[in-house]
């Protein structure tokens, strides 16, 4: 399974591949979960690094005592 996974990523022609239908679902599976955690990673650190960091307004209990809403 590495070397079929591995032919994938270094682009390298082989002349095998899955034969069974329960190992193309594993693989395809494997390609799709691991398409799902880049994309959600992708948008977390997209969203991370485009959100401003706001202050708080309340520093220590002096300026939680003095606030009035």
């Amino acid at each position: 399974m590495f070397s079929y996974l591995s032919t994938h990523l270094f682009h390298i022609a082989i002349d095998y591949g899955p034969r069974s239908l329960s190992t193309r679902v594993l693989i395809g599976s494997w390609w799709f979960f691991s398409l799902i955690m880049i994309a959600s990673y992708t948008a977390n650190l997209a969203a991370f690094l485009t959100t401003k960091r706001l202050k708080s307004p309340i520093d220590d209990i002096e300026a939680l005592a003095k606030q009035t809403e």
